[in-house]
């Protein structure tokens, strides 16, 4: 096998310099230099289509079959073109003097070595991308000084002023440890450690396994270690790293090339930590911490490895019920706002059939309500299904998307209007506006309120901790009764009951002999008999009020 590795390696050099010496001629080279940079800055662009795409079953048309693989062929004619451009570039600097040649050689291995010194994780989007989450989001909530001059938490960091807090830049103070979060509750940190080359028969060629980030550690499967330098920020921005040099199964698919060209263009926000099932570091990741990024670059990632590299939990779980059910959680809220134009749930069917294989769980649930009808409406904004443990242990799951139902504010209503994509849009879209964003939250507050209405009034029942046990399972319950979908045709029918019993009440009403009324109630017809007999016979028939009453009036 190695044999033929290095025979293949031997074979594409000696192809990149038979290309090389027949681009000597300048216009040639310029050429190739030109079509590498335009195929990278396409790549680039359309990387979205590398996540998007190649996750879920393609349509019959021909251009959605091709579509995906339209990165693949960017990705091998860039690193192709690069690969004759720079061999064409050499031949003609070094010619025959074989100092040049030596020089070059030299001024390679000397950028490869002083790579090997670079921090993977600082010097990449990653640490830009930290950042900003941190500011956004943990940042911005830290309470002003002014405003709380009695602290009741001397661990607590405030900020000076609000002009302080308006800053968009990072400040000291706004990421913590992870080992610093509070017990209750507990944050679980979904990711995916990327395989690749680990043994991919083993993990049913996924390659990843699902990692998770807590106060406690990391834990890949059943192997846990402790984390301590790790912080939260870093761990929300390899949790949200969709795009990146190493992406699970999305990698398996699009080739080493892919992996090659978004490292060499640093498009990378994963991140490296120390593995769970490693008692010490290697000696080069500890070394040369920029080994690890040429272990990206070959797509040499591992989850079994002393260093794992992380990213997206979506290129192994998206919605993080993975981990929950290998929890066994009986009381699980699933939020599933990924961008799902179609309404197809592929999300939610890659975890739930992933759950199956691994666990041997299954969860039953009707997700039908949640999609939308020829009006552009759906019935409800959750569902309500059960996880089956096995046996008698089973757990009830609420599963909310974003739906619109008709019942949400004007406003919401009429972003809608002018945007028919909603609340789908191209997670491409980076830059929300006013509207957009506006839309989105209060849809989700709608929507909320909506689905666990009925909870505030368990909530306010106070108790012991006990008692809160009780609260919980009161509140599955009730939305297991709510949101559970009835059966397929249920309403039409009680529609043609209402129907029915409202003819028959008329019936009764007008005196009309009813042959199911008396065979149900044989009683009320001889009552009627010996009460009506008289009249009957003398050709009065009953008066105008029992006419009315019918066989009501006989029975009072």
């Amino acid at each position: 096998m190695r044999l033929l590795g290095v025979s293949t390696l031997w074979a594409l050099l000696a192809t990149f310099w038979h290309i090389g010496i027949n681009l000597r001629n300048f216009d040639l080279f310029y050429q190739a230099v030109t079509g590498a940079a335009g195929a990278g800055g396409l790549f680039a662009l359309l990387r979205n289509w590398i996540g998007q795409s190649l996750a879920k079953p393609q349509k019959a048309g021909w251009w959605d079959r091709l579509k995906p693989y339209i990165p693949q062929v960017l990705a091998y004619l860039a690193v192709g073109l690069a690969w004759a451009a720079l061999a064409s570039a050499l031949i003609m600097w070094g010619r025959d003097d074989w100092y040049q040649w030596y020089l070059a050689a030299v001024a390679m291995a000397t950028v490869a070595l002083l790579l090997l010194l670079v921090d993977p994780a600082e010097f990449g989007l990653h640490a830009f991308y930290r950042d900003r989450i941190c500011r956004a989001y943990l940042g911005a909530s830290r309470p002003i000084a002014k405003a709380r001059p009695d602290r009741t938490q001397p661990d607590e960091v405030l900020v000076d002023t609000v002009a302080d807090n308006r800053k968009t830049d990072f400040l000291d103070g706004d990421d913590v440890l992870l080992e610093d979060l509070l017990e209750r509750p507990l944050h679980l940190v979904c990711c995916a450690a990327n395989d690749l080359s680990g043994d991919h028969l083993a993990t049913l060629s996924r390659g990843a396994q699902s990692a998770v980030l807590s106060r406690y550690g990391i834990a890949i499967g059943p192997h846990w270690a402790t984390q301590p330098t790790v912080q939260l920020g870093s761990a929300l921005t390899a949790s949200a790293a969709a795009f990146n040099s190493n992406m699970g199964t999305v990698s398996m698919e699009v080739g080493p090339a892919v992996s090659f060209l978004m490292s060499a263009l640093n498009l990378r926000l994963g991140l490296w930590v120390a593995g769970p099932q490693a008692t010490r570091r290697a000696i080069p990741d500890r070394l040369l911490p920029g080994w690890l990024f040429y272990k990206e670059m070959f797509a040499s990632t591992s989850a079994d490895g002393p260093d794992v590299h992380l990213s997206d939990g979506a290129h192994f779980d998206n919605l993080g019920l993975y981990e929950l059910v290998r929890r066994h959680c009986r009381y699980v809220i699933v939020s599933d706002c990924t961008a799902d134009p179609e309404v197809a749930f592929d999300d939610f069917g890659n975890t739930a059939r992933r759950i199956r294989e691994d666990f041997g769980v299954e969860i039953a649930i009707d997700l039908d309500p949640l999609r939308p009808g020829p009006d552009g409406r759906a019935q409800q904004h959750a569902v309500v299904g059960t996880i089956d443990y096995g046996w008698f242990d089973k757990g009830i799951i609420v599963y909310v998307k974003p739906t619109l139902t008709g019942d949400e504010p004007p406003d919401t209503r009429q972003y809608k209007t002018r945007n028919a994509t909603f609340p789908h849009e191209s997670t491409g879209d980076q830059f929300y506006d006013e509207a957009q964003w506006e839309s989105y939250r209060r849809l989700g507050v709608h929507s909320a309120r909506e689905v666990f209405a009925f909870a505030e009034r368990i909530a306010r029942s106070g108790g012991r901790p006990r008692e809160d046990i009780a609260r919980v399972q009161a509140i599955f319950a009730t939305a297991a009764q709510v949101w559970h979908p009835g059966p397929p045709g249920l309403l039409e029918r009680v529609l043609q009951m209402s129907t029915r019993f409202a003819q028959l009440e008329e019936e009764l009403k007008l005196g009309v002999k009813v042959p199911m009324v008396a065979e149900l109630f044989p009683e009320l017809e001889i009552g009627q008999l010996a009460f009506l007999g008289p009249r009957r016979a003398r050709g009065l028939g009953p008066p105008v009020g029992e006419r009315r009453l019918g066989v009501g009036h006989v029975m009072s």
